[in-house]
């Protein structure tokens, strides 16, 4: 197969201690990949998939990445012709019987992949991590529990976004105040995004 170091590379983890600019390369080239299978996907199924894109995008590109994976980095003689054949079929099979499901992945989760997919740079990871912290404020603020809790809440935030923006930032400190946010679970999926851009920052700062 042609290109395999370079497709091996795009299979595994990058190690933190790795370039940033390798890092934010490798990022780009995924993101292209996945808004590459988006449109793949919905020119050949058009609208029914349109609600659950980018799942089913998500989906498609781990079902070629562990493909490609066993025959890289395993050896495996797999004929990809019949894999893709069983793949398009499989795919027909579940998007035809996904009305009604309700998508985990949306536009929200999926933001900086669709600006992205338009040509536009995700906004740099202290930015994000600013847009959600005011997402969550905003639920907390919205959300329907006692007012005293709701203050612990909003000053758990305010610990967290003055202690990320400290000259040396406690990791034990941010922990701790990320376990507390998601004991509620309503906040919880916006919280492992806060993780998630987290990483990026200190990577970028490293």
């Amino acid at each position: 197969m042609e290109n395999k170091h370079f497709i091996s590379m795009l299979l595994q983890t990058i190690p933190d201690q790795h370039d940033t600019q390798i890092i934010h390369l490798i990022r780009r080239i995924k993101m292209t990949m996945l808004n590459w299978y988006k449109e793949c996907l919905t020119e050949a199924y058009g609208t029914k998939v349109k609600p659950y894109i980018w799942d089913f995008s998500i989906m498609f590109q781990g079902v070629v990445r562990e493909y490609t994976s066993l025959s890289l980095k395993e050896n495996k003689d797999i004929d990809f012709h019949r894999v893709a054949y069983f793949v398009v079929e499989a795919f027909e099979r579940m998007i035809d019987h996904s009305t009604g499901l309700t998508p985990v992945l949306t536009s929200r989760e999926m933001a900086d992949y669709e600006h992205f997919g338009l040509g536009m740079e995700p906004a740099p990871p202290v930015e994000q991590f600013r847009e959600l912290l005011t997402e969550l404020q905003n639920k907390i603020r919205q959300s329907q529990v006692a007012a005293q809790t709701r203050e612990e809440l909003l000053a758990a935030v305010a610990c967290l976004q003055q202690e990320v923006q400290a000259p040396h930032p406690r990791g034990f400190l941010i922990q701790s105040l990320l376990l507390y946010l998601k004991k509620i679970q309503t906040y919880e999926p916006v919280v492992r995004r806060i993780e998630v851009v987290l990483q990026a920052v200190f990577t970028e700062e490293k």
